[in-house]
Order: structure tokens, then C-alpha cells, then sequence
């Protein structure tokens, strides 16, 4: 059942690992591509599963999944991107430059490349900081406006204007 096959960038992160496990569980194969900028210990007892593959690259460079794929690698036929510096704070500590690489630039560059390759799905995930907080103060879904918070914003308002 090795034919279903999942890229997952941030594979290392606390989404990217329960992901992770539930696609191996469910026979998928799984590459993960991650920096391990937040560490990686997530990924240890996947590694010796035979459905696992793990690549350490950096989503801010231009052909990380594709440079990844290279070396024979399946195309995949989902590319999950978890990859990102998460939080106002997180964002602030790293400073707006680095922030905007990650979370705008590498963003395009994963997509751009996904397309390049024929990728069937690409799945993008993010915060509640793209919708922010509703006027009602109920929870928000992916039906409610977008009133994106802190660098989402700048990052929506320059692609919507």
C-alpha cells in the first residue's frame, strides 16, 4: 500500500508529528522535511518505520522539496506545509525579515515548487491568526472573513490589495 505518499514540511513541529503518525498508521508513506530549528525528537520513533523518510532542509531555500525529491525520491502526492515560525512572539524574537521569509516567501516557494511537480494537493496550514479574533466572539471557520493578526497581516493585505 506504499503508493499514497505525503510530504509534510515542518514535520518535526507538534502538528507534524501527530500528522505524521496517522498517515503511517493509515499505510502512507511519509517524507518529512524539516530544519529542525525547534528540534527533532518527534521524528525519533518514526525512523526506523519502513514508510518513513526524513530529509533535513530548510523551506526558506528556493528548491528544498524539490532538491529533496532528487535522489529518487516518489513525488509525492500531497504536500502538507506546516513549516513556519509560529506566534506573535515567536515571530517578534526572530525579527520581521526572518518572520516574512518563513511565513510569506517559503510559503509561495513550497507551493510554486508543489505545481512545478505535478503535486495533486497541496494543504496549507495555518492559525487562527489569519482570521483573528470574530466581532461575536465565537469561533471562528474557514466560511468567516479574514482579519489576519500581526505579520498576517502585512502578509494579506500586500496579496489582497
Amino acid at each position: 500500500m506504499g503508493d499514497r505518499h505525503v510530504l509534510i514540511t515542518g514535520g518535526a513541529g507538534y502538528i507534524g508529528s501527530l500528522l505524521t503518525s496517522e498517515l503511517l498508521r493509515a499505510n502512507y508513506r511519509v517524507t518529512v522535511l524539516d530544519s529542525l530549528l525547534f528540534g527533532g525528537e518527534s521524528l525519533v520513533p518514526f525512523l526506523h518505520h519502513p514508510n518513513f523518510h526524513f530529509i533535513k532542509a530548510d523551506v526558506t531555500e528556493p528548491r528544498a522539496v524539490k532538491d529533496a525529491l532528487k535522489d529518487g525520491g516518489q513525488k509525492p502526492n500531497a504536500i502538507v506545509h506546516l513549516a513556519a515560525i509560529v506566534g506573535f512572539p515567536a515571530c517578534q524574537a526572530v525579527g520581521r525579515q526572518v518572520a516574512w521569509r518563513y511565513k510569506v516567501e517559503a510559503t509561495k516557494s513550497v507551493f510554486g515548487q508543489a505545481v512545478d511537480l505535478g503535486v495533486e494537493r497541496f494543504v496549507f496550514g495555518s492559525t487562527y491568526s489569519n482570521y483573528g479574533l470574530s466581532e461575536s466572539g465565537k469561533p471562528v471557520t474557514e466560511e468567516s472573513p479574514l482579519n489576519p493578526q500581526s505579520l498576517n497581516r502585512y502578509a494579506y493585505v500586500l496579496n489582497n490589495p
